[in-house]
């Protein structure tokens, strides 16, 4: 791709894959993206994860990073928090982690979800896994409306001092 379509791309909202120029434009105002991260931190954890191997998706609009996701393949097992011990998944097993959204730009949702699904099929993963984190109901749809199953939600609060993860069963299609 020649680099004056590769810049229109990182202007219309195309969702790009491996791109860790996109994280050039972050703000740490983007709470719902970096949770208060520098812009140089953001794109120092951007460097370190793509050195170990994660794929990372991202969307950027009018000069502005909106949604992100990390991938990995193959993955080993699954970590959501750093307090709980992690499980095996399958071989074949494609995870994504941390895919966020700026709420105000919730319309590229759907092209954030398709490119996860179809990088881990160029990926030659057999199954994905996806962690969302605090979805939206309109989240939640959409990624029933892509045929993802939604099996739960597993939560961690903590309240004076003490650490709780909860597991909510969700509804999720057969």
């Amino acid at each position: 791709m020649d680099q004056s379509r590769d810049a229109r791309a990182a202007e219309s909202g195309v969702v790009r894959v491996d791109q860790l120029e996109d994280f050039l434009n972050y703000s740490e105002k983007d709470v719902d993206l970096g949770e208060g991260l520098s812009p140089q931190d953001m794109l120092v954890e951007a460097i370190r994860r793509r050195t170990d191997g994660e794929h990372c998706l991202t969307c950027v609009v009018e000069g502005m990073l909106t949604g992100l996701a990390w991938m990995r393949y193959p993955a080993r097992e699954l970590q959501f928090y750093p307090s709980i011990p992690s499980c095996p998944v399958p071989a074949e097993t494609a995870v994504v982690y941390e895919l966020r959204q700026r709420r105000s730009h919730a319309t590229h949702l759907e092209s954030l979800l398709r490119s996860q699904i179809s990088l881990a099929a160029e990926l030659g993963a057999k199954r994905l896994i996806m962690s969302v984190r605090n979805p939206s109901v309109e989240e939640e749809r959409t990624l029933v409306a892509l045929g993802g199953n939604l099996f739960g939600r597993l939560r961690q609060s903590t309240r004076a001092g003490h650490r709780r993860v909860t597991w909510t069963k969700g509804s999720h299609r057969a």
